[in-house]
This record gives structure tokens, sequence and C-alpha cells, in this order.
């Protein structure tokens, strides 16, 4: 199926787990995908699992620098993003006691 041809989906976190496979099943359906990670080699193997569809930059979710650099790098892949997939995250972990 080509159901999502000429659409881009920006996936957060795309390098593995449910990122990758989500952006894997984008490209199946004819879309072309944005992942992001934290780090260069993850996010240049990512790319080359995904294939010509697939663009990658590293962005760290947990770096506010990194987030607000986003939109200007996505401007200079595509004027739109029809699907947004916000993958990663970033938290703190502590007992009750601490939190």
């Amino acid at each position: 199926m080509q159901r999502f041809k000429n659409k881009f989906a920006f996936i957060t976190g795309g390098t593995n787990g449910m990122g990758l496979a989500t952006a894997q099943r984008f490209i199946d359906e004819g879309g072309q995908v944005i992942i992001t990670g934290r780090r260069k080699e993850s996010v240049y193997k990512a790319t080359q699992q995904l294939g010509d569809s697939a663009t990658g930059l590293v962005s760290n979710a947990g770096s506010m620098e990194d987030i607000l650099q986003l939109p200007d790098q996505l401007a200079k892949i595509t004027s739109k993003i029809d699907f947004l997939f916000v993958n990663a995250g970033y938290g703190q972990f502590s007992s009750v006691e601490q939190a």
C-alpha cells in the first residue's frame, strides 16, 4: 500500500524499539520519515537500516538547546510535517521519599 505517499512523519526517538518500528512501517506504506536520536552512531545505523526514505537528526530530548534547534533543522528538510510521533522522552527517577 502507498497510503502515506508524499507524506512526512517526524518521529523522535526513532533509532530503536517502537520508534524505529513505527518509522519502518510508515516507510512501508510509502511515506518518508525524519527520525531523531541522541547519538550520531545510532542515528546513522537506523537511517541506513531504513533506507533512502529516512533522514536522521541528532537531537537529545533531554536537552532544551537541542529541542529549540529542531524547527530550523526540519525546515531544511521539508516545509511540512504530516505526522508527529513524540516517542522520545526524558525523565529523572527517584524513590517516593525523594520526590
